[in-house]
């Protein structure tokens, strides 16, 4: 196989790959070569295009795909006119968040604009915050996550997000400020049943949970209705551990060389409670026994202290 550039020459292929992508919540694997890009990260050729039913509308730049099921908004690194940078070269301690100075461009000066974050840099070095900002004397503000474990050296003049236009707003829903006297837990499903101060009080008895005696009447209530809501995911007991509904998980092995040790010498106490654990594990169907002896892992008993 081969890949052409747009003046014809050919793009030596080092390999081939099946890459799997997250477009705006729709995976799309692809076959992709693998070759010296340059700067690119990825390109989508027309193969890719033609598969997903791609449709670029250049005069609102948008890029649809599946019979627009996916819409994605088109960056361009180059258009100046369309994008903020840094106003100065900035240093952002590790896992640290900034705001930090940029420069806007002329057109927009006195207006307030929607910043977008670049999907070509979101989540590479750092992450940029979506917001709505004014700009002013072609200077504005930005909010910069360093995501890394390692301080962030941000460049002058370099580009961190797009100006968007407030047409891309697609909904606005009024704030509203909740009854602090009421607090209310709320899930992703909605807000959940609030129950009586009886039950709740009687549940952390049940399932040996003690609540901190700083918190206030309302703070303690609603922490307890938190509680209440997951109880089902505390077990108190082997009997109530459930079982992982995802795949099994394979493990690839480096070498076919056989690791087997010697069980430690244990004394008679940590011996019968080895016993006891292996057997209510096994009861259980926490785990089973095993058909090989080529692995093991000797057992090592560490007693737990409990600070009161």
């Amino acid at each position: 196989m081969r890949l052409l550039q747009v003046d014809g020459a050919q793009v030596p292929v080092n390999g081939i790959t099946d890459l799997k992508m997250y477009l705006e919540g729709l995976i799309i694997t692809h076959k992709m070569r693998v070759s010296n890009l340059g700067d690119h990260d990825i390109i989508l050729g027309l193969d890719f295009l033609k598969e997903n039913g791609a449709v670029i509308a250049y005069s609102e730049n948008i890029l649809t795909l599946r019979d627009d099921l996916v819409m994605i908004p088109l960056y361009s690194n180059t258009k100046h006119i369309s994008c903020i940078s840094a106003a100065k070269n900035m240093r952002i301690p590790p896992f640290a968040e900034a705001l930090i100075p940029v420069i806007s461009p002329t057109a927009f000066n006195n207006q307030s604009v929607l910043l977008e974050p670049l999907s070509s840099k979101q989540f590479r070095n750092f992450a940029v915050a979506k917001a709505i900002v004014n700009c002013a004397n072609n200077a504005s503000v930005c909010r910069i996550l360093n995501t890394k474990p390692y301080v962030l050296k941000l460049k002058c003049g370099v580009k961190l997000a797009k100006i968007e236009s407030f047409n891309t707003i697609s909904e606005i829903t009024e704030y509203k400020q909740p009854n602090s006297h009421q607090p209310e837990i709320i899930s992703k499903s909605g807000i959940f049943n609030s129950k009586s101060s009886v039950e709740l009080h009687e549940f952390p008895n049940e399932y040996g949970i003690t609540v901190g005696d700083k918190l206030n009447s309302n703070q303690k209530q609603a922490t307890l209705q938190l509680l209440y809501n997951y109880k089902d995911i505390f077990a108190r007991s082997l009997l109530e551990v459930k079982e992982c509904k995802a795949p099994p998980m394979k493990l690839t092995l480096h070498t076919n060389q056989k690791m087997f040790k010697r069980q430690y010498k244990l004394n008679e106490e940590d011996s019968k409670e080895a016993s006891r654990q292996i057997k209510e594990m096994l009861d259980n169907e926490i785990i089973e026994p095993s058909d090989t002896a080529y692995y093991n892992s000797p057992v090592f008993l560490i007693k737990k202290i409990r600070w009161i």
